[in-house]
Parts: structure tokens; C-alpha cells; sequence
């Protein structure tokens, strides 16, 4: 059986088959739009493009695919807030095999923007590392916010967010260090 087959009938299997092929078709055209863009296309051209199609995929995955897919959505405005299945006194959520394609497209594609960012570095392509690195830092973002959904009770308070007001604040006398006074 092929590889296209196997992922065929692995989709059709799953409880809700359009927002499983939609989850893997939104990771893909981000990768394939990288590997054809930077074969084909300006750093301009790629820069536009990956910006408006991760941007749409982070959307798209943190507000639909991880509700529907796994039950869990978070947001991220002063602190993190966590919506989870565990809250409403669930044990699972949905079909094993969604959460299967949703936990895997999430390390596939991770390890995917691991790959290229270390590629460009080592090509000496560092223009194009940064766009690497910003795609590969929206996925470890996601993914962040996606592990601490899943550990979320529902009845604590969340004490793992980064509040980066107190980040900013407690090291901003770092740049009166290198000041000259007068």
C-alpha cells in the first residue's frame, strides 16, 4: 500500500475526515510553499507568502482544528488561558486517531522546520534562516500552548505563563548599564 493510500484510508477512518484532510493540507502548503518558493522564488515573494500562510495556519489550528480535533483551544492576551475537555469532567476526547494526526502533524512538522532552519544555516542561506526561524518558532509556540492545554485541570490557576510585561520590567536596566552618565 502507498504512502498516499495509507494516509487516505487512515483520514476516512477518523470522526470528523474534512478537518482531519483540512489540518494536514493546512501544514503541508506552509512546507510546500517554503520548498517551492525558495527553489523558485524571491526572498520577498517567500517572506509574503509564509508570513500570510502561517498566520492563517496558527489561527486556523489554534481556534479550529485543536477544538474540533482534540478538544482543546488556548489564547494568549496578558496570560495563558486554557480550554480544555478535562474541565467539563471528560476522561478522552474524541477518536484516538484524530488526536493521533493532530499530536503527529504537530512533532512532524516541527521537526520538518528544525530541519530546514539547520539546512539554511549550514547553506550559509542566512537571509532565509530568519524566515525559517520564525515559522519554526510559530510551531514550538503552538505547540507550547497546545502541551499545557492538554496538562490543564480546568479547576487551577495556570502559573506557567511567561508574563513578558515582567520579562521586559526586570531587565530594563540593562540598557542604563551600557549608558555613559554624565
Amino acid at each position: 500500500m502507498s504512502f498516499f493510500e495509507s494516509l487516505k484510508s487512515t483520514v476516512i477512518n477518523s470522526t470528523s475526515p474534512i478537518v482531519s484532510s483540512s489540518y494536514i493540507l493546512i501544514k503541508t502548503i506552509s512546507i510546500l510553499t517554503y520548498l517551492l518558493a525558495y527553489s523558485f522564488g524571491s526572498f520577498t515573494n517567500i517572506t509574503i507568502l509564509l508570513i500570510i500562510i502561517k498566520s492563517v495556519e496558527f489561527y486556523s489550528i489554534q481556534n479550529i482544528f485543536g477544538r474540533k480535533l482534540v478538544g482543546l483551544r488556548w489564547s494568549y492576551d496578558k496570560d495563558f488561558k486554557y480550554e480544555s475537555y478535562k474541565q467539563y469532567g471528560l476522561e478522552e476526547f474524541g477518536n484516538p486517531l484524530d488526536r493521533l494526526i493532530f499530536w503527529y502533524g504537530m512533532y512532524l512538522t516541527i521537526a520538518m522546520w528544525l530541519v530546514f532552519s539547520i539546512s539554511t544555516l549550514f547553506g550559509f542561506k542566512f537571509i532565509y534562516f530568519f524566515i525559517v526561524l520564525y515559522c519554526l518558532f510559530l510551531e514550538v509556540y503552538q505547540y507550547y500552548g497546545f502541551r499545557g492545554c492538554y496538562n490543564y485541570k480546568g479547576n487551577e490557576e495556570v502559573k506557567q505563563g511567561v508574563n513578558i510585561m515582567d520579562v521586559l520590567n526586570k531587565y530594563s536596566n540593562v540598557a542604563s548599564f551600557f549608558q555613559t552618565s554624565s
